[in-house]
This record gives C-alpha cells, structure tokens and sequence, in this order.
C-alpha cells in the first residue's frame, strides 16, 4: 500500500521555532544544509510527516537516517516499507509504503526557459515536446516528466550525481511507464493549478493513489504529547 500525504508550510519561521526540538540532533543538522528558510522549515515538516505516520501505524519510532545520495530511511524491526520526501515552494509532500521503496517528487510550477527540455527529456520525448504548440502544454509536460524522473532517482537511491535526466525516457501518453524497465509502478498528476506531483513505487499491487492532506497543526498536536 502507498501513501502520500501533502503540507502547506505558509509561516516557516513559527514551524522551525516550534516543531524543530523535536527533531534529533543529526536530523536538524541536516535541515541546516539548506540555505533558504523556506526549505529548511520544509524539510523539518516532512521528516516529522514520516516519523508522525510511523507512530500512527504503531510501527515505533526510528530517526530518519540518510543514504550517500541522500534517499532517506528508517530501521524498524521487521517492517520491509519505503519512505520520500519533496519539497518546493510552500509545499511538502510525503510518502510511505507498506512494502517496497517509493520515490514522490513534487515541483510548484514557475516561468522556466523552454529550452531546459533539452537537459530533461530523451530524444523521443523531445519529439513529443516539439509538437505542442501553446506555452501551457510545454510547461506541464516539461513538469511531468522532470517530477517522473526526480521521483524514480529518489526511489532507486541513484539520486542525480551520476544520471542525466535526458538518459531516462518515460512514454509522454497515458499511464507513465518507463520504457525498457517494468518493475516500478507510476502516479503523476496536476494537483492544483500550480502544483505538479509524480510518485514511484515497487509495489505491483493496483489501487488508486489520492494524496491526502496533512497539517502543521496536526504534528504540532502530536509531538507536543508524545
């Protein structure tokens, strides 16, 4: 099963005031990498997302450990489940498997430059990008595949280091596939008229994905009683 949980971070300054204590040592240090206070108090959100639906599940509690390229896991007994966090703009994503990994990148839309496609999209999709002809079209499907490719990087643990995102092809109609790889499953779609979210997961079961929305407050009110 997979589950994905969407924030709004509108005061980051009061959420870091509030909710960073309850972050351990290590894991504030990581958010400290981030120069903009906005991404700072983003990443905090989502790390206590996690740990808050872990506890949820009674599964216990685990610090969020990271990997070389930065994919991020727990260690709990026996539970085999995947975790990934996005952020961008006052947005937070989160998402967790019961079994399996899972990768969820989300991009709030911006002006970008058009000729960026050339860095992101394969031969075949630039094809496919070359034919649309209104601003709109180009932007949206720029963000579909970039979020795509993000999200199959952070659930495979590559990360961008060593991949170009123009070296993964994704079909540019219907249901996201990857071309020449079967054995991830695909959720992508326009949340709002400014937000872009895709998910990746190994899970093969078939269910429909419906992110679902999470609050500061609702954390706040968790982590205030534990």
């Amino acid at each position: 099963m997979v589950e994905v949980y969407l924030l709004k971070n509108h005061t980051p300054e009061e959420t870091l005031y509030l909710l960073s204590p309850y972050l351990l040592l290590e894991e504030r240090e990581h958010i400290q990498r981030y120069r903009n206070l906005q991404d700072r108090s983003n990443s905090l959100l989502g790390m206590l997302a996690i740990k808050y639906l872990l506890e949820n599940k009674d599964l216990g509690s685990s610090p969020i450990f990271r990997e070389a390229t930065g994919k991020p896991y727990v260690k709990l007994p026996g539970w085999k489940g995947g975790i990934s966090i996005s952020h961008s703009g006052k947005t937070v994503a989160c998402a967790i498997t019961s079994n399996g990994a899972v990768g969820v990148d989300i991009e709030e839309f911006h002006e970008i430059d058009v000729n960026v496609a050339k860095e992101i999209l394969s031969h075949q999709e630039l094809k496919a990008f070359q034919k649309l002809h209104t601003l709109k079209d180009q932007h949206t499907f720029i963000f579909k595949q970039w979020t795509l490719k993000e999200a199959y990087l952070k659930a495979t643990g590559m990360g961008l280091q060593n991949t170009l995102l123009s070296d993964i092809e994704f079909t540019t109609s219907g249901q996201p596939k990857l071309i020449a790889e079967e054995s991830w499953s695909f959720f992508s779609s326009m949340m709002n008229v400014s937000l872009y979210l895709s998910l990746c997961y190994a899970c093969q079961m078939s269910q429909e994905i419906q992110p679902k929305i999470m609050t500061v407050q609702e954390l706040e009110s968790h982590f205030s009683q534990s």
